[in-house]
């Protein structure tokens, strides 16, 4: 995710920094994080699994700041993702 840093960065400083943004990476694709013993095949990294990553973070942003707005975003799959999560929270709330 490093290469989005710069540009949540300057979205960060143009929203005059009141915004708080997080930067969610899919499962096995950072390359900041050691591979971990639970990624035994590439079934622990598929598509469903990545959408219920992406749901548990937003839902613990949700769950601790329940007053903010949540903006959910994403770029490529990612886009897919982020709109599997905003279903569910559709379906929920």
């Amino acid at each position: 995710m490093g290469f989005y840093t710069p540009f949540l960065a300057a979205i960060h400083e143009k929203a005059d920094r009141k915004i708080a943004i997080l930067a969610h990476g899919h499962l096995g694709h950072s390359p900041i994080i050691a591979p971990s013993v639970q990624y035994k095949d590439d079934s622990s990294k598929g598509l469903t699994v990545q959408v219920e990553s992406a749901i548990e973070a937003a839902q613990a942003l949700h769950d601790t700041y329940p007053q903010a707005q949540l903006v959910i975003v994403g770029h490529s799959m990612g886009c897919w993702v982020a709109l599997q999560v905003i279903h569910y929270f559709v379906s929920v709330y």
